[in-house]
């Protein structure tokens, strides 16, 4: 296949990537560290390339296939760069990769001591998370407006027959804004709560793309206002962006309230709140209310913050919480795991299989969201993506246990 299709969108992500590179060198010249030159080379070398590429390309509408190559681009593309651009300062390549792919991936784990890292790097790294959340924002909905889809069509029952339908793109725009407003107040309600400006910027940037990256040694701070909203934020962040897309153009809140998503994550959370305050109330000493609900709702969304000391969580606690994160938030969030309309699909299935299997044979029994049926071939997708995950989990398992990790 020519690569001319790809040079187009190739030239558009180095230009974007270019230009928002340039953030931690401007942080690095706020707070005076000598990193300006190392972010500015790497933003320039993109914006260059990516102009280049763009000049001397054309519009090609991709296939699906094209599309995927470009969407693991737009991730390898900023990763690689933070990750030149840490080797340049000093870091170690291989822990500087890590923490690249970490970021942009919204995976949230590290291997530095982030007392050892300065501004411009905390910065960064978290940058990277809030771009990569984003991006994972944009191709989900992508996927999930993809006419022909139940889900396309929970979408487009709540716009009037006088509205335009959006566009992909469109929804993709007006996404980005309400992603930024996002950040934005979670940016004020951590400065209200206590947070200095820095340490307030890096966790809205972490809070909303349920990254987890934390600027500060550890959460276990006596601002009990500050978790409670990253709470807040943690769990609006969760949700299907699509949702707030709709309640900013129809005005109303019943698209959010009927979500079959946001019920399922929210009986999920509160069986495990209780249940996980019961485990860590029976092995510790004593447990605050308000970790327990941070925990929980950090594992569920996968964004990973913590205020407990896993060393004092029990293995049942541990496989709660894994379990959580296995599951994820909702499908058109920037949160992780199989995503709750996955788990919804799967056990509509289950019911299925289990009628056909103890009803009449003449009766057809279809899988429905919300009224609307759910072709098979749509049904065995989903449910073929979390049997991929869940092998993927079961291989990565095998592989950490083989290194000497037990299996907790």
């Amino acid at each position: 296949m020519s690569l001319d299709r790809y040079t187009y969108y190739i030239g558009i992500l180095l230009l974007i990537y270019g230009f928002a590179n340039l953030a931690p060198a401007l942080v690095s010249i706020v707070y005076s560290e000598p990193y300006v030159i190392q972010y500015t080379v790497v933003s320039i070398t993109l914006i260059i390339l990516g102009y280049l590429l763009y000049r001397r390309s054309m519009y090609i509408e991709l296939e699906y296939r094209e599309a995927l190559v470009i969407a693991t681009l737009s991730f390898l593309i900023p990763g690689l760069a933070n990750t030149f651009a840490m080797v340049w300062i000093g870091h170690d390549l291989w822990d500087s990769l890590f923490e690249s792919t970490s970021g942009i991936t919204t995976t949230g784990l590290t291997v530095f001591d982030v007392s050892e890292l300065s501004y411009t790097v905390l910065f960064a790294r978290a940058w990277l998370q809030w771009l990569g959340g984003l991006g994972i924002v944009v191709l989900t909905i992508s996927f999930l407006l993809k006419p022909g889809t139940v889900a396309h069509k929970l979408f487009t029952t709540h716009f009037r027959k006088e509205q335009e339908l959006p566009s992909a793109r469109t929804v993709a725009r007006g996404v980005l804004t309400i992603y930024g407003f996002l950040t934005i107040v979670a940016f004020a309600s951590y400065l209200f709560a206590g947070l200095p400006p820095f340490h307030a910027l890096v966790h809205a940037l972490t809070t909303i793309s349920t990254g987890g990256f934390s600027s500060l040694d550890s959460l276990n701070i006596k601002l009990p206002l500050l978790h409670i909203l990253m709470i807040v934020f943690m769990f609006l962040s969760a949700q299907s962006f699509t949702h707030y897309y709709t309640i900013l153009k129809t005005k109303t809140f019943r698209t959010l309230i009927r979500s079959s998503q946001l019920l399922s994550f929210t009986i999920i959370n509160v069986v495990s709140i209780i249940l996980f305050y019961y485990i860590v109330s029976t092995y510790m000493v004593s447990v605050n209310s308000i970790d327990v609900v941070f925990t929980i709702v950090s594992a569920s969304t996968t964004t990973g913050y913590s205020t407990i000391s896993m060393d004092f969580i029990p293995d049942a606690g541990k496989l709660l919480i894994s379990a959580l994160m296995l599951i994820g938030a909702s499908m058109g969030s920037t949160g992780g795991g199989f995503k709750q309309y996955r788990l919804i699909i799967l056990f509509k299935e289950f019911r299925r299989v289990i009628e056909r299997s103890i009803g009449p044979k003449e009766k057809i029994y279809v899988v429905k969201m919300r009224g609307e049926v759910v072709n098979d071939e749509e049904v065995i997708y989903h449910i073929d993506i979390i049997g991929l995950y869940i092998i993927a989990l079961l291989f990565t398992t095998l592989l950490f246990t083989m290194t000497g990790y037990t299996l907790v």
